[in-house]
């Protein structure tokens, strides 16, 4: 009956990797929490947009060809109502 409460009682020690990689991320969120708020700047600003992600001119070509699209489709209405 020892071992059996010996297995019950290891199995409720908790795991040191788990617990370590909990304690590694509460840590990274206080550290990011803690982080001094930088005041806005117009330079930071515009080298912001400037750097902007490159998905975005992809997104806008799509956007362009859908807006092409769209007035190729009014006009064709126009030109053949039926």
């Amino acid at each position: 009956m020892s071992a059996a409460l010996d297995s019950h009682a290891c199995r409720q020690l908790p795991r040191p990797k788990r617990a370590l990689g909990r304690f590694l991320s509460a840590l990274l969120v206080l550290r990011l929490e803690a982080r001094e708020v930088a005041p806005l700047s117009a330079g930071v600003i515009l080298l912001s947009w400037l750097h902007r992600p490159v998905i975005e001119m992809p997104l806008s070509m799509v956007d362009r060809a859908a807006r092409r699209r769209t007035q190729i489709a009014r006009r064709l209405d126009s030109v053949y109502p039926f």
